[in-house]
């Protein structure tokens, strides 16, 4: 073969010389050399001068392009060789290439689903929390309504009973005080009365007496005294007559006179027994007077400790309004701490809530993501993996196709400085096909690479993307969560700091309510001994006859002072109405 290859070209240059010398010999003479001998001579001189020139170079430079031509029959059976496992692993680069494709094609739907449904579940999740949060809205708004509505109205009814309440014991305390002061008042007229009548009888018995009874009896004892003085005058005429006259009848004048001095003697002694009655009766009189005088005196000191204790009454109803005052106020700041507590409690735990179900869904997201990445990771390490295992086809490839080429250019150069070699262009035309389509599949391979490793990067930039997000929206929830934790520390502390200030408010409440009952225990224990005196006063006032009107008046006031202590007990059993119902508030208020 390569003998053949070495002589034909020669053989080719004197076939064809020869051709044309035989089959035009005129023309060829004639153009050429005409018909000269010696020309024909120097022809063939030339002719053997190619040929040895042809044979130097079959036996010089032919050697080194038999090993070339050797080279490049090795190299093209390398090549032929070699063309079936690079056409396989072309094949297998292309179906690698079509598998990367596909599972990056399934990757992006996959990611183009899994963000649709992130999407759908971001919106989801956004709408649900908004409804829930428009639904816990208006639920709080609806309980803080409705609480608000409940506490408003307890503090109107409160309000209203301490109004009422205080209204009633103003206007029991006015009424009582009014009616105090009118009984006073009646009382001191008829006092003042019974004391002008007193002395008005004591006058008039005194004026009896030394006017009209001691004169009378004077004058009458001075009548009688005259009368018997006359009688007797005229007895000692009439027994001096009688004696001068009849002194017979002496003896029965003087049995007369004697029965006259008698019933004489027994006239003074009724004179003076009557007058030791009627000294009696004006010292039981003054005794009387006395007494009255005494027991007017004591209505006056006990008057004058009913008024002390209207006066204690008063001042003691003065601290139950004040006290009814402060539990108004109290109760009203109670009840504005309880707001405030269950508006705070309320939105605590809405928020509590919420931050959960945000927690739990970030974490379920979070999940999927992390599923997410780690299969992309998985599928990116296959995909570095295939790349770099097609990159070392290629590596190799290149290198066989560098080495092609190389080769074809210095083939090329033989062929051009030996100007022939048929075969060899067609074998060089073959091989630069087979490299170019080779090097066009190389680059459209490593083009496809290229877009693979794009695609790989991105997605990966994709990934750190989402990761980064995730992980802002995972400091962010924990900042949140911080905060939640933060304000519901600073609402736990602030709702025990207002739960003990309420404690020690509804504590002072207590003790105030309880010394309120003890006050109003003081004040029927005073109202009752006032109407113990009142009723002593009475029986004095029965006892001294101080007459109809006085009783009736003292009764009155002994009705009075009755509803008085009635109205005491009522005032009682709403202070303790109130103690209980603040001891309710204070144990709903507890933690």
């Amino acid at each position: 073969m390569v003998n053949k290859l070495n002589t034909r070209p020669a053989c080719w240059i004197r076939w064809i010389l020869l051709s044309s010398f035989v089959l035009f010999p005129n023309l060829a003479s004639a153009e050429l050399f005409g018909g000269d001998d010696k020309k024909w001579e120097q022809l063939f001189l030339q002719i053997k001068k190619i040929n040895s020139r042809l044979v130097d170079l079959d036996n010089v430079k032919l050697i080194a392009m038999e090993s070339l031509q050797k080279d490049a029959v090795r190299q093209i059976e390398e090549l032929k060789n070699i063309f079936p496992g690079f056409q396989g692993a072309l094949n297998d680069n292309r179906m690698g290439i079509e598998q990367n494709a596909q599972i990056l094609k399934n990757t992006l739907d996959r990611m183009a689903s899994l963000e649709t449904q992130l999407n759908n579940k971001i919106d989801n999740l956004s709408a649900s929390v908004t409804n829930r949060l428009e639904n816990q809205n208006s639920a709080n708004d609806l309980f803080r309504k409705d609480l608000v509505e409940k506490l408003k109205q307890l503090k109107e009814g409160m309000s209203v009973d301490f109004e009422n309440l205080n209204r009633n014991s103003s206007q029991n305390f006015q009424g009582l005080s009014k009616s105090n002061q009118e009984v006073l008042g009646q009382i001191v007229a008829s006092l003042n009365e019974q004391n002008q009548k007193v002395a008005e009888g004591q006058t008039r018995m005194d004026s009896l007496v030394k006017n009209d009874l001691i004169p009378a009896l004077s004058q009458e004892g001075n009548n009688n005294r005259t009368t018997l003085l006359a009688d007797l005058e005229k007895l000692r005429a009439s027994i001096e007559e009688a004696l001068k006259a009849h002194q017979a009848g002496l003896l029965a004048n003087r049995q007369d006179i004697q029965t006259n001095l008698k019933q004489v003697t027994d006239l003074g002694t009724g004179v003076k027994d009557w007058n030791e009655k009627l000294v009696g009766i004006l010292k039981q009189n003054l005794e009387i007077n006395t007494t009255t005088r005494d027991k007017v005196g004591v209505m006056e000191k006990g008057l004058d400790e009913t008024g002390k204790t209207m006066a204690s009454v008063n001042g003691q109803f003065k601290q139950v309004a004040d006290t009814v005052n402060k539990l108004n106020s109290q109760s009203q700041s109670s009840g504005n701490a309880l707001l405030v507590i269950q508006t705070g409690v309320a939105n605590l735990e809405s928020a509590g809530k919420l931050s959960d179900k945000k927690v739990d869904q970030l974490l379920l997201t979070s999940g999927e993501m992390i599923k997410h990445e780690l299969a992309m990771e998985s599928t990116v390490s296959d995909n570095r993996a295939q790349l770099a295992l097609s990159n070392e086809k290629l590596t190799k490839l290149i290198e066989i196709l560098k080495t092609i080429a190389q080769e074809q250019s210095s083939l090329q150069k033989v062929v051009q400085n030996n100007d022939s070699g048929i075969l060899l262009k067609e074998i060089s035309g073959q091989v630069k096909g087979l490299s170019d389509s080779t090097l066009e599949t190389s680059n459209k391979i490593l083009q496809s690479q290229n877009q693979l490793v794009s695609a790989q990067n991105q997605l990966a930039v994709e990934s750190q993307k989402s990761r980064d997000e995730l992980l802002q929206k995972q400091n962010a929830l924990t900042e949140t969560s911080k905060l939640v934790l933060q304000s519901q520390n600073e609402l736990v502390a602030s709702q025990n700091a207002l739960l003990q200030a309420s404690q020690q408010g509804m504590d002072q409440l207590l003790q105030e309510q309880t010394a309120l009952g003890e006050t109003n225990k003081l004040v029927l224990k005073s109202q009752n001994e006032l109407v113990a005196s009142q009723n002593e006063l009475l029986k004095h006032t029965q006892a001294g006859g101080s007459g109809d009107s006085g009783s009736a008046q003292i009764k009155e006031i002994i009705e009075r002072l009755v509803d008085l202590r009635n109205k005491g007990n009522l005032n009682i059993s709403i202070n303790q109405d109130i103690q209980k119902t603040l001891k309710a508030i204070q144990g709903s208020v507890k933690p």
